[in-house]
């Protein structure tokens, strides 16, 4: 989708002023020389855009950060889409996700979001989890992203949360055999990027092993939860996922 020509106008001012720093909505009105309903309808479309996020507060003001104009280029050419995340969390991702795509770009075969950011249950210090299926990918290969470690150590100090992208590498090798893990991405996983399908194919025949077994996954009420995954098993009984 295109980008209307006076949102992306107004970014491209603003970005040449503040670039990634934080800044307010006094600092833009005072550069833009533009003040009340009109520059809050340009940021209100910068954000559904994703051109801008808040990252948090001083008081009552909003905290804007920018988002660099490679990284939304880089989301929209592989259709990477992280409405589902907040604001200030969709900001370190996506500077995540840039440093990763720089580095390992022609060998990413899945991007799965996953884990508590799915699920709508995370706290202030839940981790971002992250699956990454990598072509031939080493363990001793670096998969930390400098930036984004240290935009998350800004929206603690901003927020006092802290939510670190956690990295899950596989191979597709390792990919193919079905774990534990699965049995939770069939519900709650987002799927970013996934080269002709990969990862999806596989979440589709677990979930579909899990259908015949009549597996359930139940909640505590504590809000913690397990698989049955065959009730009324018999002892002794062998369960293949």
């Amino acid at each position: 989708m295109k980008i209307p020509g006076w949102i992306g106008e107004g970014y491209s001012e603003l970005y040449s002023k503040f670039r990634t720093e934080e800044f307010m909505f006094d600092d833009a009105a005072d550069f833009l020389d533009r003040r009340g309903q009109r520059l809050r309808s340009l940021l209100s479309a910068m954000k559904r855009n994703g051109l801008l996020d808040v990252l948090g507060r001083k008081g009552y003001k909003r905290i804007y950060r920018l988002a660099d104009p490679a990284e939304s280029a880089l989301m929209k050419g592989m259709k990477i889409d992280l409405s589902r995340l907040p604001e200030h969390v969709r900001a370190v991702v996506r500077t995540y996700l840039r440093g990763i795509l720089d580095r390992f770009r022609e060998r990413i075969i899945s991007i799965v979001l996953y884990g508590s950011f799915c699920r709508g249950d995370y706290g202030p210090e839940s981790d971002v989890d992250i699956l990454l299926v990598i072509d031939e990918y080493e363990w001793s290969e670096d998969l930390g992203v400098e930036g984004a470690d240290e935009l998350t150590y800004e929206i603690w100090k901003l927020r006092g949360e802290y939510h670190k992208v956690t990295p899950y590498p596989l191979t597709p090798e390792q990919a193919n055999y079905h774990r534990p893990l699965y049995l939770d991405l069939t519900k709650d996983a987002v799927i970013l990027y996934d080269k002709d399908e990969f990862i999806k194919r596989i979440l589709d025949e677990v979930n579909a092993e899990l259908v015949e077994l009549g597996a359930e996954r139940r909640t505590l009420p504590d809000g913690s939860w397990y698989w049955d995954l065959k009730p009324g098993f018999e002892l002794g009984e062998v369960i293949e996922i």
